[in-house]
């Protein structure tokens, strides 16, 4: 359609799209002359961050390797020029100059459009080998590829990071060190606390025996106590102890553990006629072949029974009884219970286990071994100590019985014969003043009266004698009538004391061989209290306290002081104290006396009347 064949709607909507066109030239004028600002400005950007940049920065052309720009960082870091960069290629410049490996990294590069190294040594122009962290990338450039390189000197870093690695693996080893210190450290304590945990424990062990010495009254229970200790401590199912005695035979006096066909078995060995490693321990005499099990301190100390046996020729093994290996003990230890150099015994040791006990523990058994034997020592002692009080108690109560019989016999002769004879002289001289007093002068009478007084008098004083020697009365009528008897005697002589009796007790409760020490007791401190004592109010007690019978004499006198051992001899001698409390010890009895200073004394004597064993008998003491 021409021109002027076009309506004026139709030339309108022309010009309009005409001048809608010509505005979208100019947006997109404005739009290309924004963008080409905005891109000199990122340029003018890009290119102060690469002029100011604390990296290296390198920019190649991805297609040829050809170096297109270096920043002035790089530079000042390699020591180069721009002359040296410029126009070459990356592997033709000096720090690249491996050229194998900067063409295997480029044709990397390329392939993969990132690479990135760790640590990348590179050399300065001035020989100086420094470490840089090397990254690359390829990017777009309009239509070329561009490859910028950032290199970072890290070679301070990987310095410190050496100096790191150094001083931690110094400090590591210091470390090792030190934990190796503090393990040995803690190692000495632990053996140090060990030590001091045995310490306590042998300690505690010792006072243990110590206190089972103080505490068990014989022999039997304080070996039975030891015992029951060693067998806690020790864990050894099997524990006895054997004693020496007189006739060489050692048998198992305490035991845990055995049984009884093995405690018979073992019983009656003599170290004089048996053949084994026991009676060898007490002799202090072991056999060659006993030897290897022996312990410096002469104890035999073996782990597996049936080891040792088997390595004994026949001949050695007839020198062992056997029995342990034969009731399965293949712990068997047996340690001497030594006395100053003498052995009075041995404590045996056995269990089914091997290596049941250590030698450490054996060797220290062995150290408490003298406590035990200084403890059974002590009870041997006690033991003759009381043999022999026994002994003189009896002797001494025999001698009693023969000076009272030989005062009862001198006492009957006394009476039958003396007495007798002086009743006879005084029945004759009375016949004869009877019969021829009429024819006498008064002086043959007056002599004769003399004589018969005379006579009378020597019969009184006989009389008395015979008493005194022994009272008839206590064999004819008992010494409960005998002691009402001497104390209205003693009334009627000491007429200033009076005497308060409290009997209460059958005459058939007393024992017989009793009746006289009570006599005599009672006639020497009623002498005692009339001599010396100056009371006048005597309480005399004879009662049954349970199965005891108790003897007491109480005064009101001056007293005097019982502790004051330099009155001795004086008081307990003169006052016949001695003599009392011997009677009352060899008749079986407890003598005690208390005295204060014008006080009075207080005197008691117990004796059981049931029978009791004598270690009882020293040990209890009624109150």
């Amino acid at each position: 359609m021409k021109y002027h064949d076009k309506t004026n709607d139709q030339l309108f909507n022309e010009a309009g799209e005409l001048q809608q066109h010509i505005e979208d030239l100019g947006t997109e004028a404005a739009k290309r002359n924004r963008s080409q600002r905005a891109l000199k400005v990122s340029e003018t950007r890009y290119r102060r961050l690469f002029e100011t940049a604390q990296d290296g920065i390198l920019l190649l052309n991805a297609d040829t390797g050809q170096i297109l720009d270096v920043n002035p960082f790089l530079l000042k870091m390699l020591g180069y020029s721009h002359k040296n960069f410029l126009g070459k290629k990356l592997w033709e410049i000096g720090p690249f100059s491996d050229s194998a490996a900067s063409r295997l990294r480029f044709s990397e590069l390329q392939t993969k459009g990132y690479v990135r190294y760790e640590h990348l040594p590179l050399e300065t122009k001035d020989g100086r080998l420094i470490a840089v962290e090397f990254v690359s990338n390829v990017y777009l450039v309009g239509y070329k590829k561009i490859i910028q390189c950032n290199i970072r000197d890290i070679t301070l870093r990987k310095r410190a990071e050496e100096a790191l690695r150094k001083a931690y693996d110094e400090m590591g080893l210091r470390v090792k060190e030190r934990t190796a210190e503090l393990k040995g450290v803690v190692e000495t304590l632990q053996n140090e606390m060990s030590e001091r945990k045995q310490g306590e424990e042998k300690l505690k062990i010792t006072n243990a025996l110590l206190s089972l010495f103080s505490r068990k009254p014989s022999r039997k229970d304080y070996l039975d106590a030891v015992v029951d200790l060693v067998h806690s401590w020790s864990g050894c199912r099997c524990v006895g102890i054997r004693i020496l005695n007189d006739e060489g035979y050692i048998s198992h006096e305490s035991y845990v553990g055995f049984t009884r066909e093995f405690w018979e078995s073992e019983n009656r060995l003599s170290i004089e006629h048996a053949q084994c490693v026991c009676m060898r321990v007490v002799t202090g005499n072991p056999d060659p072949q006993d030897v290897s099990m022996m312990t410096p301190g002469g104890s035999f100390h073996c782990d597996d029974t049936v080891a040792f046996i088997g390595c004994l020729s026949a001949e050695e093994k007839a020198r062992f009884r056997g029995v342990c290996i034969q009731n399965g003990f293949l712990s068997l230890n047996v340690v001497p219970i030594r006395y100053g150099n003498k052995v009075l015994g041995t404590i045996h040791l056995a269990d089914e286990q091997r290596k049941k006990l250590s030698l450490s523990f054996i060797e220290f058994l062995e150290l408490m071994s003298p406590l035990i034997g200084e403890a059974i020592n002590h009870f041997n002692l006690e033991d003759e100590l009381r043999e022999s009080e026994s002994r003189f108690r009896f002797l001494s109560s025999q001698l009693l019985t023969v000076q009272e019989d030989e005062r009862k016999r001198i006492s009957a002769e006394l009476h039958d014969d003396i007495a007798a004879k002086l009743a006879g002289i005084k029945f004759s001289l009375e016949k004869k003043l009877m019969t021829h007093g009429g024819k006498a002068d008064d002086e043959a009478n007056q002599l004769l009266k003399g004589i018969i007084s005379l006579v009378l008098d020597t019969i009184a004083s006989t009389r008395r004698i015979m008493i005194n020697l022994r009272p008839a009365m206590i064999d004819d009528l008992g010494i409960l009538a005998t002691l009402n008897w001497y104390c209205r005697e003693f009334e009627q002589v000491f007429t200033d004391i009076k005497i308060e009796k409290q009997i209460n007790i059958e005459e058939s409760e007393i024992p017989d061989h009793l009746k006289i020490v009570i006599f005599r007791i009672v006639q020497e401190g009623m002498n005692n209290i009339a001599k010396h004592s100056g009371a006048n109010h005597v309480a005399l007690t004879l009662e049954k306290i349970n199965d005891f019978l108790a003897l007491s004499i109480e005064d009101n006198g001056r007293g005097f002081d019982v502790e004051n051992k330099t009155l001795e001899s004086e008081i307990f001698q003169g006052f016949g104290i001695v003599n009392m409390e011997e009677r009352a010890r060899f008749s079986g009895g407890y003598f005690s006396i208390n005295s204060w200073k014008e006080k009075g004394t207080f005197l008691k004597i117990t004796w059981p009347l049931k029978p009791i064993t004598l270690d009882h008998q020293l040990r209890i003491e009624p109150s």
